[in-house]
């Protein structure tokens, strides 16, 4: 396997930077997926990796070759689509097969990979099938077994799940991850849905707009958002963004959203507010981070309910805070409020984030 080095690589449709300058050092034997809202510009990075589109600026190193210039075919590489192209003419074992036959690999050395893989995948059953025989998920392990035969420095996957029901995604992507720590393989993904990021990355590069918003661990982006845009992307729900303004009352500095006036009761938010370059401020809220308390709570704010999601295990509210809609959790799952229910909501000071209004920013 190997490491992969992306320098400055731009792509340009015309007027548009489809891939703006987008760097990143992915490490030997590393999961790293790019994520983003669709023409963010994480595919179109994905085949300037494979070759499949042309760089117009910067460089793709992968070990300590510079393959920028080079075809797919001499990159060492293997990529498995969304589609899964397989030949529906030929068996299961004649698509494991034809990579290494298009490589002139001895039959002996190529008959032991396949059966390497089929064995990998479970899929030692269906070598004499056609893809038509197979379900979404069994033609997904063939698609990654005609990968894994070319035993490649990295492997490239392009929303390979997109396709599967909801269910057989979830059983796939850990069987994705489990497949990179058994192979210790370099693999760089690509997936619009981030709860597939956060559950199989080592590291993650959240984009928007051709630009690489935040690189760091599911950790590092659910916990410390580089801005607006990655805290409201990263996180089920979504983290909860508040408009507010910071006024003075009583000589000391609160916090406005929309008919609300917050005191904030710790020294943490009041560093926050500190820090900001002006009067304009995002408030971060996760759903755990705004607490349902007791009527007359120190500290509490006054709201209702304007719609109530169970979903067995968790209870959603939606409930208006200042002019934004957000999303709580109710700690009991069995809540049932109805519209224009009271709340008294209390918020974990801890958890608060602020962001800059202007350049949505995280305030650190």
């Amino acid at each position: 396997m190997a490491e992969v080095s992306l320098k400055n690589i731009v792509k340009l449709y015309g007027d548009v930077r489809a891939v703006d300058g987008v760097s990143l050092d992915i490490h030997d034997k590393e999961f790293v997926t790019l994520v983003g809202p669709s023409g963010c510009g994480k595919t179109t990075t994905l085949h300037m990796i494979a070759g499949l589109i042309e760089l117009d600026g910067g460089d793709i190193l992968i070990g300590k070759n510079n393959v920028s210039e080079l075809d797919p075919k001499d990159r060492d590489i293997a990529m498995v689509f969304q589609n899964y192209a397989l030949y529906p003419h030929k068996s299961v074992r004649d698509n494991l097969m034809f990579p290494l036959r298009m490589r002139k690999i001895d039959k002996t050395t190529a008959a032991q990979r396949v059966s390497r893989a089929s064995k990998i995948l479970s899929i030692e059953q269906l070598l004499d099938r056609k893809p038509k025989q197979l379900s979404g998920g069994q033609q997904q392990r063939v698609a990654l077994g005609r990968a894994i035969v070319r035993d490649p420095a990295v492997f490239l996957m392009d929303e390979p799940l997109s396709n599967l029901d909801a269910k057989l995604r979830v059983q796939m992507r850990t069987e994705i991850k489990h497949l990179q720590q058994e192979l210790q393989a370099t693999m760089i993904y690509v997936t619009h849905d981030q709860i597939e990021a956060m559950t199989m990355s080592d590291r993650i590069a959240v984009m928007d707009k051709g630009k690489v918003q935040q690189f760091g661990s599911p950790d590092e982006l659910f916990n410390r958002p580089n801005n607006v845009f990655v805290a409201g992307f990263i996180g089920n729900p979504p983290m909860n963004l508040i408009p507010a303004q910071l006024v003075s009352e009583g000589g000391s500095k609160k916090l406005r959203m929309g008919q609300i006036t917050y005191s904030p009761q710790t020294g943490h938010v009041h560093d926050l507010m500190n820090k900001a370059a002006g009067e304009k401020v995002i408030v971060g809220l996760r759903n755990t981070a705004i607490q349902m308390v007791a009527p007359g709570t120190a500290g509490s704010i006054l709201t209702e309910v304007y719609t109530v999601e169970p979903t067995g295990d968790v209870t959603y509210v939606q409930t208006n805070i200042g002019d934004k809609m957000c999303t709580i959790s109710s700690p009991d799952v069995a809540y049932r409020g109805r519209l224009g229910d009271p709340l008294t909501l209390r918020i974990d000071e801890t958890r608060l984030y602020l962001f800059d209004d202007l350049s949505g920013k995280a305030i650190w």
